[in-house]
């Protein structure tokens, strides 16, 4: 089987807990979940999520490669026909028969881009019977899966086949939206691995007719996080435009004629809004991206966004213009400059 099942066979409960603005920032967060700490023990054995029957996406996004340097999506090479994004993605069910894979991309990953080579062509089922006695998705497919199945904190530490894992994995689910949600990083090395193995990906997991239909059109409120205090600004996205509003008030209107200057070239790093069609996928909304500015020079946008409400699209989606630091070794870290979100204020355009 070529899915990466980590993200399917927790081992251990964990405490959550936030860290300030900037873990609030950062999908480091989201791993920890958002449910309250003082759940009681029934809460960790009721059944929140059945995926028997459903066809489910993996998707993952690969943050760091093995060496440690960052994954960043290039924004100017992103039509070329061989260039491949950091984003893999597969598609499977469960039922009395098995795990069953089905044509997808794949989750193999040459250093920062998904390897094409490693994709699914081919529908196959391979057996539950090994899974059935591990916590996880795949333990609990048949009986229903617990908020304790779906959520923890742990360390690999052995030999896969040949390919010695030592990372910790930190899993959250959220019920109402029904994603699963894993943050995979690597520990360096150690007596069994010679390489830097500072490899990090976040994956989600979801029913398939969830996350790749996001809707973004509507009002939208940004709020600008400076030293200096708080700045907002309205905006009216379409999947044609972004229409600058009023700025400096919380509250934006709903009607269309307050939103009538075009900003769009201000927002080249929504490269969802390049799609066939007017949504974005959840991956497009949680990857870092590049481009080359010609006034500005190189610049780094990483975007984050954690679904809410049954459609998915009310959420807040949080902009973070950064810049690549290296270290000695060759690894990278990403340094956050300035931070803004976006919350959607009103799905409904008023003409007057």
């Amino acid at each position: 089987m070529s899915m990466n099942i980590t993200i399917l066979c927790p081992r251990l409960k964990f405490t959550r807990f936030l860290v300030g603005l900037l873990c609030l920032l950062s999908l480091s967060c989201l791993a920890s979940g958002t449910q309250n700490d003082a759940a009681t023990a029934q809460d960790l054995v009721k059944v929140i999520f059945h995926p028997q029957g459903q066809r489910l996406i993996n998707t993952m996004i690969q943050k760091r490669d093995w060496h440690g340097r960052v994954c960043l999506h290039d924004l100017d090479r992103q039509f070329h026909p061989d260039y491949q994004p950091p984003i893999g993605r597969i598609i499977f069910s469960i039922d009395n028969d098995g795990v069953t894979e089905y044509p997808s991309p794949g989750d193999y990953f040459q250093n920062c881009h998904l390897d094409i080579k490693g994709a699914i062509t081919s529908q196959s089922t391979e057996p539950l019977q090994p899974f059935v006695d591990r916590q996880g998705l795949l333990g609990c497919a048949l009986t229903g899966c617990t908020n304790n199945d779906l959520s923890g904190f742990y360390v690999e530490d052995h030999d896969d086949e040949g390919d010695w894992k030592y990372r910790t994995i930190a899993l959250s689910f959220h019920p109402e939206s029904q994603l699963l949600i894993e943050k995979v990083q690597g520990l360096g090395p150690n007596q069994h691995i010679s390489h830097h193995n500072l490899g990090q990906t976040l994956a989600f997991t979801y029913p398939q007719q969830k996350g790749d239909q996001i809707n973004l059109s509507g009002i939208w409120r940004q709020t600008f996080y400076q030293k200096n205090g708080i700045e907002y600004r309205c905006l009216l996205i379409s999947p044609n435009a972004i229409k600058l509003g009023p700025q400096h008030q919380p509250n934006c209107p709903a009607q269309i004629n307050n939103y009538r200057e075009d900003i769009s070239a201000q927002f080249p790093a929504m490269w969802w809004r390049n799609n066939p069609e007017p949504y974005a996928q959840l991956a497009q909304l949680n990857t870092s991206v590049t481009w080359y500015d010609a006034e500005q020079g190189r610049q780094i946008v990483s975007w984050e966004y954690l679904p809410a409400g049954e459609r998915w699209d009310q959420g807040i989606l949080y902009r973070l213009q950064q810049q690549k630091i290296r270290a000695q070794d060759g690894s990278e870290t990403l340094q956050l400059l300035y931070a803004s979100e976006f919350t959607k204020q009103h799905h409904e355009i008023k003409t007057k």
